[in-house]
């Protein structure tokens, strides 16, 4: 164990792999880090007085990497007394501390998150320039306008594909901007307001239906009232009739009808019959508006 990463967090039982240590310290100024001062290798840098004789005083953070300075293995903050040194006074880095052929650049090791160690035989990756972008982008470009010269002269997608090296769907994705016509300002101006109109017509219809359902159940609750009010009166009148027939001596199962009697029984046999037609009609009625919108 290193003695300067004694309390570094470990994830694992295994002991770090210190190799090289790098140090950058607090830029009170900028209220950040300062970039790497220096990459020191493990058994150069093991006490706090080393620091302070090459950097001075300060808050530090000890960046510990693997034994070929292709990851970060631990961080640890240290606090050492003293006076801090300006850049200027900061020793250079001795070439005993630089890192060897196949390892990275130890300025470029806390840019990315720690990854594991590569193979001896594999290649890292090189970023590509903004140059190198910009001039593929070119040459897509290039071919984007030699299919569209193509297109213009009613040339086959086959061979819109093998002239140009394209993907087939990248092709026929050119083919269908080609020809979808471009809208000048006039037409999506009168696309717009062909959505707007649609949308209104569509919200009076369904107001106009809401008011016509409305309307209809109002009638039909007062249709009921007033048969309802009318059957109430027949009911009385024949209560009233049935009251007088002992009065006048009709009382027998034999007596004659009298005309008012005759003409009460039809009266409401014929508010029954009106009453079930109007409930018959209103019923269909209410279904066949439901149906109508």
């Amino acid at each position: 164990m290193h003695p300067l990463f004694a309390h570094a967090p470990i994830s694992s039982a295994q002991p770090l792999d210190i190799g090289f240590i790098q140090i950058r310290r607090r830029d009170l100024q900028r209220g950040g880090w300062t970039p790497v001062l220096r990459t020191f290798r493990g058994d150069e840098l093991t006490t706090i007085g080393t620091i302070a004789s090459f950097f001075g005083g300060g808050d530090y953070e000890l960046i510990g990497r693997c034994k070929r300075n292709r990851r970060i293995t631990a961080r640890v903050k240290v606090w050492v007394p003293g006076i801090a040194k300006a850049s200027g006074e900061v020793e250079p880095t001795p070439p005993s501390s630089a890192t060897t052929e196949n390892e990275r650049d130890p300025s470029e090791g806390d840019r990315g998150s720690p990854r594991d160690e590569l193979p001896d035989n594999a290649t890292p990756r090189r970023r590509r320039s903004r140059a190198e972008r910009l001039q593929e982008q070119l040459a897509v470009g290039a071919l984007h306008a030699k299919a569209f010269r193509l297109f213009s002269k009613k040339t086959p997608l086959p061979r819109v594909v093998c002239e140009t090296k394209l993907p087939l769907e990248e092709v026929r994705r050119l083919w269908l901007a080609y020809i979808t016509p471009a809208k000048n300002a006039a037409e999506e101006d009168l696309d717009r307001q062909a959505e707007d109109m649609l949308r209104v017509a569509d919200e009076e219809a369904r107001e106009r239906q809401e008011r016509w359902l409305a309307d209809r159940e109002r009638d039909r609750e007062r249709a009921k009232l007033a048969l309802l009010e009318r059957w109430l009166r027949l009911r009385e009148r024949e209560v009233e009739l049935q009251g007088r027939r002992p009065l006048s001596g009709q009382t027998g199962p034999n007596q004659p009808a009298r005309s008012d009697d005759t003409a009460l029984v039809q009266e409401n046999g014929h508010v029954d019959r009106a009453l079930d037609e109007l409930f018959a009609r209103l019923g269909a009625t209410t279904t066949a508006g439901h149906g109508k919108f």
